[in-house]
C-alpha cells in the first residue's frame, strides 16, 4: 500500500508511518487471536473522473465507511486502521487497511459484507453528493450469466496459443466448461462436483466462512500451457458460477433426477398394469380395443337373433322383422331399427285401418279389444 510510488499515508488510528512500524502494530492485536484467518481487511476506494475530495475528507469518509462495517463502534473497542492515498491513476482512489481484531480481542464479523459494503457506498455516496454507480446485485444482473473473461486473459491465451501452436482457452471458458458438464451429468451433490471436476484436470478449493461453515468455492487448472494459474472465485469466473448460484444449480439437478426415477417407475406400473390385464380372460372388448371396434361373442349375437325369432312367430308370419342396424361407432344403437309396428305399416300411412296382431293359430291375443273405428295418427314404429 505504501510502497507504490507517491502513496501518502494521511489518516488512522495508528502510530506507525514506514510499512515495518505499522506490520509491528498489527502483529499486537493478531496475537489475541491466532487462529482467525482473515486478520486483517483491505478495501479500495475510488472516485469518478473528474470528482475530487481533500485529504480531510478523504479520512472522514474512510472513518464513516468503517462505522458502517462494524470496525469502529461507540460500544466496542475499535480496530486499528489507515488510510493511504494513491495518485497512479487518473481518477482519485485511497486504500483502507483495517485489522478485524479489535483492542480487546473481539472480532469484527464479516457475515454478508457484499451486500453490506454495497450499502454503506450507496450512504456515502449521497452524503458527499459523489456520482452514484450501480451495486453489485445490480451490476450481477447487467452482466451475462456464463463466464467474464478480460482482455488480459484472451491476449495471454492468444499469446500462449502462437507459440505452443494448438489452440488455448482463456482459463476461465475451461473452468466454467468442466463445471457446466461436471453439473449436467452427476447426481447433483457438491461431492460428486469436486470429484468430477477434478477429473477433468480442475483443482476445486473451499473457502471456509467465520462460523467454519462453507461459504464458497475457488478453482484453478492442473495443467494448463501458461503453468498452474492463480485460483479464481466463482463469482469471478461468472454469475452461475458463484457458490450460492452453485448450489442452485445442483439442487436444480437433483430434482430433476428425481423427477425421471418417478417418471421410469410409473411407465413400470402401466406396463405391468397392461399385461395383467391383457391376461384376464373372458372380457368383453369396447370400441378401440385391439380386437376390433365393438366386437361382441358369437354366443351373444345367437341369443339376439333367437328373441327376435320368438318376436316375429308372435306377430304373424306376414310381419318383416329385422335385427336393429349396428350403428356407425360399433354396438348396437338405441331407438333405431326396422321394426314395424303391429298398429300401422308405419310413418306416412295416413287413415290406415289398425290391424290386430294374431297368433300362430289365428286367435287375437288375450286381453286385446278389436278397434273398430281409425284413430288419429300416431307414431307407433321405431325411428329410422
Amino acid at each position: 500500500m505504501l510502497k507504490k510510488e507517491g502513496a501518502q499515508l494521511i489518516g488512522g488510528n495508528m502510530f506507525g508511518r514506514t510499512p515495518r512500524e505499522l506490520a509491528t502494530e498489527f502483529g499486537v492485536s493478531r496475537q489475541l487471536r491466532p487462529g482467525l484467518n482473515k486478520a486483517v481487511a483491505h478495501v479500495s476506494l475510488s472516485l469518478a473522473p473528474g470528482e475530487h475530495l481533500g485529504d480531510q475528507e478523504w479520512c472522514e469518509l474512510a472513518e464513516g465507511y468503517l462505522r458502517k462495517m462494524g470496525f469502529l463502534s461507540e460500544a466496542q473497542a475499535p480496530a486499528q486502521w489507515v488510510i493511504a492515498r494513491h495518485s497512479d491513476t487518473a481518477h482519485e482512489h485511497c486504500h483502507i487497511v483495517a485489522s478485524r481484531v479489535r483492542l480487546d480481542g473481539g472480532v469484527v464479523n464479516d457475515a454478508h459484507d457484499y451486500a453490506r459494503n454495497d450499502a454503506a457506498l450507496r450512504q456515502l455516496e449521497e452524503e458527499y453528493c459523489l456520482q452514484t454507480v450501480p451495486s453489485i446485485r445490480e451490476f450481477d444482473a447487467r452482466c451475462p450469466a456464463g463466464p467474464r473473461v478480460k482482455r488480459a486473459e484472451l491476449e495471454l491465451a492468444e499469446r500462449l496459443a502462437a507459440q505452443t501452436g494448438e489452440g488455448v482457452l482463456p482459463p476461465k471458458l475451461v473452468i466454467a466448461a468442466a463445471i457446466d458438464r461436471a453439473i449436467d451429468t452427476g447426481d447433483g451433490t457438491v461431492e460428486d462436483l469436486a470429484g468430477r471436476l477434478s477429473e477433468a484436470g480442475v483443482e476445486v478449493r473451499g473457502r471456509p466462512g467465520a462460523g467454519g461453515e462453507l461459504s464458497g468455492l475457488s478453482y484453478g487448472l492442473m495443467d494448463w500451457p501458461g503453468g498452474m494459474q492463480r485460483a479464481f472465485q466463482g463469482n469471478r469466473i461468472g454469475r452461475d458460477y458463484g457458490y450460492r448460484r452453485l448450489r442452485e444449480r445442483l439442487a436444480e439437478r437433483e430434482r430433476q433426477l428425481e423427477w425421471e426415477a418417478r417418471r421410469v417407475a410409473s411407465a413400470g406400473r402401466g406396463a405391468a398394469a397392461a399385461a395383467r390385464h391383457g391376461e384376464a380372460g373372458g372380457v368383453e372388448r369396447g370400441p378401440g380395443s385391439s380386437a376390433g371396434a365393438g366386437e361382441r361373442p358369437a354366443a351373444a349375437a345367437g341369443d339376439l337373433d333367437e328373441r327376435l325369432g320368438k318376436v316375429a312367430a308372435a306377430l304373424g308370419g306376414n310381419r318383416a322383422v329385422d335385427r336393429p342396424a349396428a350403428s356407425a361407432g360399433g354396438g348396437l344403437k338405441p331407438g333405431v331399427g326396422s321394426v314395424e309396428h303391429a298398429h300401422g305399416a308405419g310413418r306416412g300411412d295416413e287413415g290406415a285401418e289398425p290391424e290386430i296382431a294374431k297368433l300362430a293359430d289365428g286367435t287375437e291375443p288375450p286381453g286385446r279389444a278389436r278397434r273398430t273405428r281409425p284413430e288419429p295418427e300416431r307414431d307407433w314404429g321405431m325411428e329410422l
